[in-house]
């Protein structure tokens, strides 16, 4: 039996990404962008609930292409849409901080993933995205150059 089955209704095929992006950065409430955008109230409310619970927003969308027969052109996009981040923070008693360093589960390094990052943080690379002994090593080294550690002054780490 073939399947042509042809939808009736637009019901439940909303996009919430431009509502999730208008709530995120406070233009509008939850009512007024699940009106706007034709978004079930609570659906909107749940996914921004997520990605505040993730502490770091999701990679942007896919960006349509300007040209014409599929052609891309000017387009940057990431393939890793919704793909977490690792960073490694560092502070102290007092409120002082190391500047974090963020780990990205990709092979090849993109300087374009450090905008917007806190001043001085730095980026590690690897496959997995998770810290290991290797990309700690890196970490550790930095900290050393930021706490300046001696037998006069030395250093408590505690994980």
């Amino acid at each position: 039996m073939p399947r042509n089955y042809k939808r009736k209704t637009n019901r439940q095929s909303w996009s919430a990404d431009r509502a999730l992006q208008e709530v995120l950065e406070e233009r509008m409430g939850y009512k007024k962008a699940a009106r706007t955008f034709s978004i079930p109230q609570s659906t909107l409310e749940d996914r921004v609930k997520k990605v505040r619970q993730r502490g770091l927003p999701p990679a942007p969308a896919a960006e349509k292409s300007l040209g014409r027969k599929k052609k891309q052109v000017g387009c940057l996009s990431s393939a890793e849409r919704g793909v977490l981040v690792t960073a490694e923070a560092c502070t102290n008693a007092v409120g002082n901080f190391m500047p974090p360093m963020f780990v990205f589960p990709r092979k090849r390094e993109n300087s374009l993933l450090m905008d917007d990052a806190p001043p001085g943080s730095f980026a590690y690379y690897h496959e997995s995205g998770w810290i290991n002994a290797k990309s700690f090593l890196y970490w550790f080294r930095r900290f050393i150059q930021y706490a300046n550690p001696s037998p006069q002054k030395p250093v408590l780490l505690i994980f």
